[in-house]
């Protein structure tokens, strides 16, 4: 039968007991170190606690492990072994120095909280890392690094310590250690505590365990698997008796490839004292998942290293949460990690304690250009926010971004209505808003396809208001889905003294350059760009003052495909400028006003040179070298309402001699459809070898008057055009080919030379003007070519030639115009009397002009 003992020779005992412990640790025994080896069936190496009053199923283990850990402070040092099994700890079991503890396979160190006793409570720590001589001391306390010192706990597969949710309860407690290994244990069912409490100790390594399960805690309690704190009495964050609250910070952290998953945070501090900073913490090669808050918080760490780790799945609703998050740090190095759904990966903001140690200053961070650079290099994927943001008050509002996460490998991206910019850029410029969000969000992605060398963007079917240029790249094909309605933004949400709207809403030129000044030349800009439409996509102007859709300069190898372009005014729909193999197909543009000023006829398409003198490109990133246009078709498209279709309005020299004319090549403009002009449908002005082919001219009027016919392609400067195959409906006449000069020009160019219309060689000008009679007329005024040779009228040119169709290439729907009685001669007429009918010539001879 047990004995049993009343309250005060229990007391009696465990005093006993503790003084025979002390008197045991000598210095003459010290070296002797023992090795045990138990079960959970084993009794108490020291008989008297199993005659304890307060022994019983539920202490028995608590107990048996106390007794050894006892005679180990006796034998100064050794190894317990504990066998496969459960464990039930109830109390505090302090471990001495010179003690590795082994949990084998299958041993189970389960925290209970009864201990089937009035007499003996049960505590909130399974292991403190104390000599069981001072804890059982009133007096005695530990300081600095001067506590427990060499102590191991090390697992095996299947050992555990389960903390059974028992509320505020904590496994491992290492205060003032040094030399501490914590590895290989798994370790779960923690509740408002860590599993591990390493403060003011030097030379901690915790690695090859995982942490995992917890129940969420109370409001302000300690939430971190592992916390790293310092003993000082005003945080009052280690309240053990026998720690001295000393200000001693931790040094030399390890923290190694461990798992911690389904918590609220992993590692973190919950206090931080003035001026005491933890030194040298690195956290390595963990993996951190499925956490509910920050998976580290560090507070007043100095220089730690965070690399290697993997983060996944840490995010909440409000993207507010993060993988780090930092206050007083000082140069943190973060690096190597892998984030993958987490809210934000780093995330820095001044803290303050709360409650005990609040009287301590606000503490911030200390973060140069290297910190950030190594955090921009992790890497990332599906973030809540795509940015570092450093809150520089303890005001939340109070955010900046030191950089963002850059993506150089996905290249297919969509644009949607309504969504913010790629990775949330500019949404902190002062001039996002929600006139200017479209432009940011598509400037932002924009500038993502010239990161990652290009690819595809997708815009979504929806409306878009662009208020500013926006830069394509090299190598960028834009698709504009069914329904998408691109919209020139005419308000930027500020007065235009402040952000005014653009005048163009695409330039081929990579983002990069948009700010510098003559950085392309030549053909050697943005190249191999494609902007295609799908169904029915809309570029609508909207009659915005001089403002261009897109333009071109110094490209190479573009198309536009299958787009409405809509309603311009004072400019363009294209500015097709000094580049080369470009292509516009199965386009529509409709719609044009006049300015009433001197150059009011706009072309739908312009053909030009960057000429200074001339002011052919009025930009500042595109080398003023008047580099000609160079293989371009404009085909199977349609031109309705405009003041012209396509066309120059100026030529240019050489820039080495200011004399050798300077011609676009290779112009081909095929099976159009180009109606209700207000000017000549095509206007060319040193274009050579160019093709105008099977389209048809319809509706050409002279200053947009319907009462009156205009000429459909005049052409100055040409060099072997080839234009067949057309048919001109409600004309004055179909062709016109001369000479022009600059001479009233009010910019430099007035001093060009005059460029002439010739054919090379001289003997081929029969062939050309053959190929040109090959047209067909309906109800044309003036069924003939025109021809001034080295001149622009009739008065000043050297000799002209009229060509006048067969009639088999004529027809007329209404009744011909009856000559009026006015004596005075159309102004580009032959006034001479021509023959009634010239033969149709045939496809040999030459045809006969009227001289």
């Amino acid at each position: 039968m047990k004995r049993k003992l009343s309250g005060k020779t229990h007391k009696y005992i465990l005093v006993a007991s503790a003084l025979l412990i002390g008197l045991m640790i000598k210095p003459a025994v010290s070296d002797a170190k023992g090795t045990y080896s138990v079960k959970a069936s084993t009794a108490p190496c020291n008989k008297v606690y199993k005659t304890a009053a307060t022994y019983n199923n539920k202490t028995k283990h608590y107990y048996m492990l106390r007794s050894y850990l006892e005679k180990l402070e006796a034998d100064g040092g050794g190894t317990l072994t504990l066998k496969k099994g459960t464990y039930n700890i109830p109390c505090t079991l302090n471990v001495p120095s010179n003690v590795t503890i082994k949990l084998k396979k299958g041993a189970i160190l389960k925290k209970t909280t009864k201990t089937g006793s009035k007499k003996l409570k049960a505590t909130n720590t399974m292991f403190e890392l104390v000599a069981p001589s001072i804890a059982s001391s009133e007096k005695k306390t530990v300081k600095k690094y001067k506590g427990s010192v060499n102590v191991t706990f090390k697992g095996y597969t299947g050992s555990t310590i389960n903390m059974s949710n028992a509320a505020g309860a904590s496994a491992i407690v290492c205060v003032h250690n040094k030399n501490v290994s914590v590895s290989g244990i798994k370790f779960k069912n923690i509740n408002s505590a860590a599993f591990v409490v390493i403060g003011s100790s030097n030379k901690v390594n915790v690695a090859n365990c995982s942490f995992q399960a917890s129940k969420t805690p109370e409001a302000n309690a300690n939430k971190y698997a592992i916390t790293l704190e310092t003993a000082d009495a005003k945080t009052k964050i280690l309240p053990f008796r026998w720690s001295k609250a000393d200000l001693t910070p931790n040094k030399n952290i390890t923290i190694n490839n461990n798992k911690f998953t389904k918590l609220p945070s992993a590692i973190g501090s919950v206090k931080y004292t003035d001026k005491v900073s933890h030194t040298n913490v690195k956290i390595t090669n963990n993996t951190f998942s499925e956490l509910t808050d920050n998976a580290i918080r560090i507070l007043n760490w100095t220089s730690p290293s965070i690399e290697n780790n993997t983060f996944s799945n840490i995010t909440n609703e409000t993207n507010s949460i993060a993988g780090i998050l930092a206050s007083g740090v000082v140069t943190p190095t973060i690096s190597g990690n892998s984030f993958d759904k987490v809210s934000i990966t780093v995330k820095f903001a001044p803290a303050v304690n709360k409650g005990a140690g609040k009287t301590y200053p606000t503490i911030y961070n200390t973060i140069d250009e290297t910190t950030t650079s190594l955090i921009l290099g992790n890497t990332v994927s599906n973030l809540g926010i795509y940015y570092i943001p450093q809150q520089n008050t303890l005001a939340e509002n109070s955010i900046s971004r030191l950089g963002y996460f850059m993506d150089y490998s996905t290249k297919d991206y969509v644009i949607e209505p309504n969504q913010k910019p790629y990775r949330d850029y500019y949404t902190d410029d002062t001039w996002y808003n929600n006139y200017t969000r479209d432009y940011y969000v598509f400037k932002s992605y924009l500038e993502q396809l010239e990161r990652v060398g290009g690819g595809t963007l997708t815009v979504n079917a929806g409306t878009y208001s662009i208020t500013n240029t926006l830069f394509v790249p090299s190598n960028t094909k834009i698709i504009f889905k069914d329904g998408c309605v691109i919209n020139k933004g005419t308000y930027t949400g500020f007065p235009n003294n402040i952000l005014v709207p653009s005048q163009s809403v695409f330039q081929l030129l990579e983002p990069s350059l948009a700010l510098g000044k003559d950085v392309v030349g030549g053909y050697d800009g943005t190249h191999d760009v494609q902007l295609i439409g799908e169904g029915t996509v809309i570029v609508d102007m909207l009659f915005y003052y001089g403002a261009t859709a897109v333009i071109l300069a110094h490209n190479n190898n573009v198309t536009i495909q299958n787009i409405n372009f809509r309603n311009y005014l004072g400019h363009h729909m294209i500015e097709l400028n000094s580049s080369q193999n470009v292509t516009i197909d199965n386009c529509s543009f409709v719609g044009s006003k006049s300015t009433n000023s001197k150059d009011a006829i706009k072309e739908a398409i312009n053909i030009d040179t960057p000429d200074l003198n001339t002011g052919g490109l009025n930009l500042t990133w595109p080398k003023q070298d008047r580099t000609p246009v160079n293989n371009v078709t404009i085909q199977n498209s349609s031109f309705n309402n405009t003041l012209r279709a396509i066309g120059s309005h100026k030529y240019s020299v050489s820039l080495l001699d200011n004399m050798t004319q300077v011609y676009h090549t290779n112009v081909n403009i095929l099976n159009n459809l180009i109606t209700n002009t207000q000017g000549w449908a095509i206007r060319s002005i040193n274009w050579k070898n160019c093709t105008i082919k099977g389209n048809t001219f319809k509706n050409v009027y002279e200053n947009g008057n319907p009462a009156t016919t205009d000429i459909a392609i005049r052409m100055s400067g040409a060099v072997n055009p080839i234009i067949t195959g057309n048919t001109f409906d409600n004309v004055k006449r179909p062709i016109l080919l001369n000479s022009t000069d600059s001479k009233d020009s009010t910019t430099a160019d007035k001093a060009y030379p005059r460029t002439d219309t010739f054919f090379d060689p001289a003997d081929k000008q029969d062939d050309y003007i053959n190929s040109m009679l090959d047209n067909i007329l309906i109800d044309v005024t003036k069924p003939s070519i025109l021809y001034y040779i080295e001149g622009n009228t009739k008065a000043n040119s050297k000799a002209m030639k009229t060509y006048k169709y067969d009639s088999s290439k004529i027809s007329y729907t209404k009744p011909t115009p009856t000559p009026g009685s006015s004596a005075t001669p159309d102004p580009d007429e032959d006034d001479t009397p021509q023959a009634s009918a010239t033969p149709a010539p045939s496809a040999t001879p030459a045809p006969t002009p009227a001289v």
